[in-house]
């Protein structure tokens, strides 16, 4: 809580009420000191309802004045003389005073009706269930006091709290990283394999509350060894899985830095350290029940860390530890409230609406921080609701309509009730439906009316043509070797001298065959009763005849010469002298060097109807040479989607895109089904290399963003929800 910020109104209406009540602190309530960013803060703690409450030194003149004995009136006159614009004005100071009561850390002077008390528990319990409602994914239920419990296991974990144990730790966590990157592709096929699996989620449901119970100790821990108390432990619903959790919010009176840094990083230092020693069971562990317990503590302790724990953006460890670090407290609501103040003061022209902002420093971290966590709890819930959705339809549906409508539809309905209700906002409330129909519907406009270039960008690789390849037409021995991989040839030049003795004797037997088969003809035209004999034979002629005329062309082969001119690529590890050649085993290609490159293209089935219907043109673009593409033909599209990869270039681990299925053991399988294309033109042989990858664009003229997205959107569910 800080002093009144811009020009926040004096005095309220309703100060009257309050102005001859003498408050006072109860007894146990604590004060610390705090020095962030060159100014003094107060932290109150209340131990009864274990909350905190940060105060900048007018609010705490105040505060620190409640002894029962002087009025609220006299208290905050003095204050206002001392402080002058900096001090709290009435408002303010009333709903400070309110905030403290509701946390028994004040007494108000006056006794408290049953009525009173009534309407304060209904509120709180209306508060925590919209708090819970808005986050359907984190929700959290107390259970008891863990103090006594703490108290007696912290000596076990002592020796952890020193800098050996801090060394060990690091050691393990960077040989745990040097293993998750070294089975990378065992680890992510495991993942899309099992991870939903049924009975992996059973295995889960076990794992999950012990990590989970671990992290929550290491708190509590933390805090014991800095000299806190923790008086709240309970279960939390994190994404609808029950896991424990404690209440380590001492910590906020620690008047070291470090110390709060710490308590909030032990958990998750305590996770990785189980994630380390679960990636060395089941590296080594055979298929089974250890191998699948080991696997999901690793995903748990090493996912849940990642995503919700260790990432600033949601309010779990690593956003307090943010806060501490960069000595701006209850970032996420104050970047809320600065974004909020801007557009009451810019947009609605309310000047005098408060901003949290109190240095440079903190609207630094303020215009990012608010937009940032939106987005990614956006990303976040949506994503975790697709990924369930692949199993479980119904669930993840209902999940991300929940998401959506505390997200986005529930901020907006709370935004319009606001500009319509809002007492502060009616002076200027025609400016402010105006410039929030402008904010709503400008946005709206462009992404519906405005067109904008529109394509698709596949990969392609670059082929041979089927003419080009160099084969043996017998089977045959290499001779000698006239041309190198890599030269250029001329029509007719020789490449490699063969030998067939095979081919030799066989043409010799079909020669023997033949005259046999012409005596016998002759024996039988001079018989009067030989006449069918004759016509067998002489169709035997005529086959023995085809097939000696074809091995003598094969033959006549067998000195291999270049059919046209261009770059003799031979394959170095079958051209060799005194290689066997099987019959039509390919030796090479002839590349014709000015002629146009074929290319296949790798289409996304869910861009297929797209290329095939509308490709107003087709570019090829080669790595490395700009934007500026040459144009292509596109020549045929593959009516079936495929995911069998026959060109590796494509493939991420030669320099490609396409994602390989991590469970597929050949490697060439992809994750995603796509369509081949062939296109004609675009680039030259000499240009490029056969086998190179290329980028191909299918133009598809220019169209507005909103149906493109809906497009996006709607093939999303469609292929998750496989509906």
């Amino acid at each position: 809580m800080s002093a009144a910020e811009g020009d926040s109104p004096l005095f309220s209406p309703y100060w009257y009420k309050m102005a001859g009540l003498a408050p006072r602190l109860r007894p146990g309530v604590t004060v610390a000191r705090r020095l962030e960013q060159g100014e003094v803060w107060h932290i109150l703690s209340a131990p009864e309802a274990n909350k905190h409450f940060r105060l900048d030194a007018a609010s705490y003149a105040i505060i620190g004045a409640c002894d029962g004995r002087q009025t609220l009136d006299a208290i905050w006159r003095r204050v206002l003389d001392r402080f002058g614009d900096d001090a709290p004005g009435q408002d303010e100071t009333i709903r400070l005073l309110g905030q403290l009561h509701q946390a028994d850390a004040l007494n108000s002077g006056a006794a408290p009706t049953l009525t009173e008390f009534g309407h304060r528990a209904r509120r709180v319990s209306r508060q925590k269930m919209l708090q819970r409602l808005k986050s359907p994914l984190f929700i959290k239920v107390p259970l008891f006091d863990p103090n006594a419990l703490i108290q007696a296991t912290y000596p076990f974990v002592r020796p952890v709290f020193s800098v050996p144990g801090f060394l060990l730790w690091l050691a393990c966590v960077t040989w745990l990283a040097v293993e998750t990157l070294a089975n990378w592709d065992r680890l992510s096929g495991a993942v899309l394999d099992r991870a939903l699996a049924l009975d992996n989620l059973l295995i889960a449901a076990l794992v999950f509350p012990f990590a989970k119970a671990l992290h929550e100790m290491a708190h509590g821990w933390a805090v014991r060894h800095w000299g806190g108390e923790v008086r709240e432990f309970g279960i939390m619903f994190l994404v609808f899985l029950p896991a424990p959790y404690v209440d380590a919010s001492a910590a906020a009176a620690f008047r070291s830095r470090g110390a709060r840094i710490l308590v909030g990083g032990a958990g998750m230092m305590a996770e990785t350290l189980l994630a380390a020693g679960a990636m060395y069971v089941w590296l080594g562990a055979e298929t089974g029940m250890v191998s699948a317990l080991a696997f999901n503590m690793l995903l748990i302790a090493g996912v849940s860390t990642l995503l919700f724990n260790g990432n600033p953006l949601l309010r779990f460890d690593a956003y307090f530890m943010l806060s501490d670090a960069i000595g701006v407290q209850n970032l996420a609501g104050r970047s809320q409230a600065w974004w909020s103040a801007m557009l009451h003061r810019l947009g609605f022209g309310l000047t005098n609406w408060d901003s949290p902002a109190r240095s440079r420093t903190e609207t630094a971290w303020f215009i990012p921080y608010h937009p940032a966590s939106y987005a990614y709890r956006i990303f976040l819930t949506m994503t975790i609701a697709l990924f369930v959705a692949s199993e479980y339809r119904v669930i993840g549906l209902a999940l991300a309509l929940w998401s959506v409508a505390t997200t986005i539809v529930l901020p907006l309905v709370k935004g319009v009730w606001h500009v319509a209700t809002e007492p502060r906002v009616a002076s200027r409330r025609g400016r402010a439906v105006l410039v929030s129909a402008l904010i709503g519907g400008l946005p709206a406009a462009a992404l519906l009316l405005i067109p904008v270039p529109h394509g698709t960008v596949a990969p392609g690789v670059v082929t041979a043509p089927d003419a080009a390849r160099v084969s043996a037409p017998v089977e045959a021995e290499i001779l000698h070797i006239r041309a190198q991989a890599g030269d250029h040839v001329e029509p007719g030049q020789a490449l490699a001298d063969l030998v067939a003795p095979l081919a030799t004797t066989e043409l010799e037997v079909i020669d023997a065959r033949i005259a046999t088969a012409r005596a016998r003809l002759a024996d039988y035209e001079v018989r009067s009763t030989g006449m069918d004999e004759a016509a067998a034979t002489r169709a035997e002629i005529g086959y023995l005849i085809e097939e000696q005329a074809g091995l003598g062309v094969d033959l006549a082969g067998l000195a291999l010469s270049a059919g046209a001119s261009g770059q003799f690529l031979a394959r170095s590890d079958i051209l060799v002298p005194g290689r066997r050649l099987a019959k039509g085993m390919e030796v090479g290609i002839l590349v014709p060097e000015d002629s146009p490159a074929q290319i296949r293209v790798a289409v996304p089935a869910n861009r297929i109807d797209l290329v095939a219907l509308s490709p107003a043109e087709v570019s090829v673009h080669l790595p490395g040479r700009g934007f500026d593409g040459r144009v292509g033909h596109l020549r045929t599209i593959a009516p079936e989607a495929t995911r069998r990869l026959e060109f590796p270039a494509l493939s991420q681990p030669a320099g490609g895109p396409l994602v390989l299925d991590p469970s597929d053991e050949d490697g060439r399988r992809t994750a995603q089904p796509f369509h081949l294309a062939e296109i004609d033109g675009g680039v030259t042989y000499g240009e490029t290399a056969i086998g190179a990858l290329v980028w191909v664009r299918f133009d598809h003229g220019r169209s507005p963003l909103a149906p493109r997205l809906w497009r996006m959107i709607r093939q999303t569910f469609l292929e998750r929800l496989a509906l």
